[in-house]
Parts: structure tokens; C-alpha cells; sequence
């Protein structure tokens, strides 16, 4: 193709310059396609090396799980020993009184 206010035939430049961009188009796809699979092989690595992470944190939570549950167990038992404890005193004070108010009864109905 020549320019008409050219005394040069453009062609073979176009040609060129196309040749080129479509070199370098080329380029970057590639550049593009190995950015790629470098970020995939960084997600499985770091998949990998964050995975005994997790682990440790689910042992951690399973843990401290089991270290509430069982305090928590501990402090039921304690308090129900507790209400056991103030029922017990209750009934011996309960049973207490019963007697002196019998004995008191007894001998005032011995006395008449």
C-alpha cells in the first residue's frame, strides 16, 4: 500500500509492525499462561504448608473444648455436692428439733 503523499511503500513496515505486535501479543499470553500457573502452584503450596496450621488449631480448639467441658463438670459436681451438703445439715437440724419437740411433748404428757 503506498501512501499517495509518500514516495515509500508502507507495506512491507505495516507488515512489520504487525508481525511484531502480534509477536509481542504472543509474548504476553505466554507471560500471562506462566504468571498463572505459578499463582496455582503458590495456592497448592500454600494450601500445603497451611494445612498442620489448621490442624493445630482444630487440636487447640478440641483442647480447650475438652478443658471447658470438663470444668464445667467439676463445678456441677462441686455445687451438687454443696446442695447436698445444705439438704444433709437441713435434715439434721429438721430432725433435731423433731426429737426435742417429742421429748418436750413426752414429758409434759408424763407430768399429768
Amino acid at each position: 500500500m503506498r501512501d499517495p503523499a509518500s514516495k515509500y511503500d508502507l507495506t512491507s513496515t505495516e507488515n512489520l509492525l504487525n508481525r511484531n505486535i502480534s509477536n509481542q501479543g504472543d509474548k504476553l499470553n505466554a507471560s500471562i499462561r506462566e504468571l498463572r500457573t505459578s499463582i496455582k502452584e503458590q495456592s497448592e503450596s500454600i494450601a500445603t504448608l497451611s494445612k498442620p496450621l489448621i490442624d493445630q488449631r482444630r487440636q487447640f480448639c478440641k483442647e480447650i473444648a475438652e478443658e471447658i467441658a470438663l470444668n464445667n463438670r467439676i463445678e456441677r459436681d462441686r455445687a451438687k455436692e454443696q446442695r447436698s451438703d445444705k439438704i444433709g445439715k437441713w435434715m439434721v437440724i429438721l430432725m433435731t428439733t423433731v426429737i426435742i419437740i417429742l421429748t418436750v411433748f413426752k414429758l409434759h404428757i408424763e407430768s399429768l
